[in-house]
C-alpha cells in the first residue's frame, strides 16, 4: 500500500462513517516514502474532533505513528484529548 492509498483509505472511511457529518483536510503532505494528514470532523451530535497522523512506508507495508486528536463537545463546552496507538 502507498501513502496515497493509505490516505484515499482513512477518506474514504470517514465519508461511510454514519458518526461523521462531515470533515475538512487541513494539512496534506506526502512523498514516496513518508505523509502527513491533519483533519478537522464535525461529529452528528455537533461535537469537533481533529486528528494528526503521520505515517512511513519503509518496505511494502505503512507504519503508523502515533495519532493526537482532540475532541471539543460543542453542547458542554468540554475539552478531551490524548494520542490514539
Amino acid at each position: 500500500m502507498t501513502v496515497s492509498e493509505y490516505f484515499d483509505t482513512v477518506k474514504t472511511l470517514l465519508l461511510t462513517n454514519p458518526l461523521v457529518d462531515n470533515f475538512q483536510i487541513v494539512r496534506e503532505r506526502m512523498t514516496a516514502n513518508d505523509g502527513h494528514i491533519r483533519v478537522r470532523i464535525t461529529l452528528i451530535n455537533g461535537n469537533l474532533m481533529e486528528f494528526s497522523e503521520y505515517v512511513q512506508r519503509p518496505d511494502d507495508d505503512i507504519q503508523s505513528g502515533l495519532i493526537p486528536y482532540v475532541c471539543i463537545s460543542v453542547a458542554r463546552f468540554s475539552i478531551n484529548s490524548g494520542l490514539l496507538a
